[in-house]
């Protein structure tokens, strides 16, 4: 009988990651992470030739949560996303969210899993979600790159590729966070990018 209460309890306390929304997956994965602030030292312009300042990369240990005056917006948008068909595996997956922000709302918004790679344009008007899959990308070979960079938490490769090509947001503002998932539970730390020009 104790056996069970206990079972019971840690049923209460511990949901499983199905019972979640994505929203509350996101603010539930953010409880313990490791972010990275990615940005130059210094301004630089778009004329051929011309050098990329240097790079910078803070590493910082903490929490994490849909930054404060978005919350709303990103909420919203984790609902478009669940509306349109995003799916996942809630025992065994590496979920990688990008976003490029656009004035307050993210303007893209990419998704993937171990299974799939979509992206999401939220409409300025409307703010519904339209998903674009693979046959039908806008985007080029350099954000798939980045990426990928990100989905497989290559830090390294990432702030080399960006050191040497520039930027992977256009506009240059934009977060991403990658979240894992073994036999039903996150794996902590999850890992948050910001991008910031």
């Amino acid at each position: 009988m104790k056996k069970l209460l206990f079972i019971l309890i840690g049923c209460v306390i511990c949901p499983a990651v199905s019972a979640q929304s994505l929203y509350d997956l996101w603010r539930k994965a953010g409880k313990e992470m490791v972010k990275y602030s990615i940005y130059y030292s210094g301004t630089y312009d778009f004329q051929p030739g011309s050098e990329f300042p240097e790079l910078k990369c803070d590493e910082h240990k903490g929490r994490w949560s849909p930054p404060l005056k978005h919350r709303k917006e990103y909420r919203h948008v984790s609902e478009e996303i669940t509306r349109s068909g995003f799916d996942y595996d809630r025992q065994n997956d590496t979920l990688l969210f990008v976003f490029h922000h656009r004035y307050i709302w993210p303007s893209w918004v990419f998704v993937y899993t171990k299974n799939q790679q979509y992206a999401y344009i939220i409409n300025a008007r409307t703010k519904e979600a339209e998903k674009i899959d693979k046959p039908n990308r806008p985007w080029d070979i350099k954000t798939t790159y980045i990426n990928n960079c990100l989905y497989y938490g290559q830090t390294e490769k990432l702030k080399n590729y960006i050191q040497s090509r520039g930027y992977p947001m256009e506009p240059r503002l934009g977060f991403a966070w990658r979240i894992i998932i073994k036999d039903g539970k996150i794996i902590y730390p999850s890992y948050y990018w910001k991008f910031i020009d």
